[in-house]
């Protein structure tokens, strides 16, 4: 099954309709992708994420999905399960593309944060370590999370290379911010 997140709040309706734009049912062959590069839509400078964006108002993939099952009629899932695809026997199986026109600008479809960021991130990871005779690595690994986005978050991973005497191992927590 897709990895599926209703959003919250729902950046658009089950029953929105973007501006500017025609309904074009999907097929099997479609994807974003292919959609993107088809002649009419070329000209707005859409890519695949954008059309996602311009469609649903989101681009996290769980949130897209949420849409393609629930108001596109997606049933069929990707070889790795993790996201749906479209398929003609989807209902509806409406998406929407732009019209033909000059392209879009990109205002107009990336929102823009507001209010102040701080860029600061918390996290936790753990590291290792080893020598031997004159030569070891240290490795740090571990997760963190943004304080202005909560829910957004990375893996981290990072080693450096040890010169000197020495024998022996190390182990033990970062906290970082």
């Amino acid at each position: 099954m897709a990895i599926v997140m209703e959003p919250k709040p729902h950046p658009t309706g089950l029953d929105y309709v973007p501006a500017q734009s025609l309904p074009h049912r999907v097929a099997s062959n479609d994807s974003w992708w292919t959609l993107a590069e088809r002649p009419e839509v070329r000209p707005s400078g859409l890519t695949a994420n954008d059309l996602c964006y311009f469609n649903f108002k989101t681009r996290k993939p769980a949130e897209v999905n949420w849409y393609l099952y629930h108001k596109v009629g997606c049933r069929t899932s990707t070889r790795d399960g993790k996201n749906f695809m479209f398929s003609a026997a989807d209902q509806p199986g409406i998406v929407y593309l732009p019209k033909a026109g000059p392209p879009m600008p990109v205002n107009e479809i990336v929102p823009r944060p507001t209010g102040n960021r701080t860029n600061t991130w918390f996290g936790l990871g753990g590291t290792v370590g080893t020598q031997f005779a004159v030569v070891g690595i240290a490795t740090l690994a571990g997760y963190v999370v943004s304080l202005d986005d909560i829910g957004k978050g990375m893996t981290i991973a990072a080693s450096i290379n040890r010169v000197g005497p020495g024998v022996g191992a190390s182990g033990g927590l970062a906290l970082s911010t």
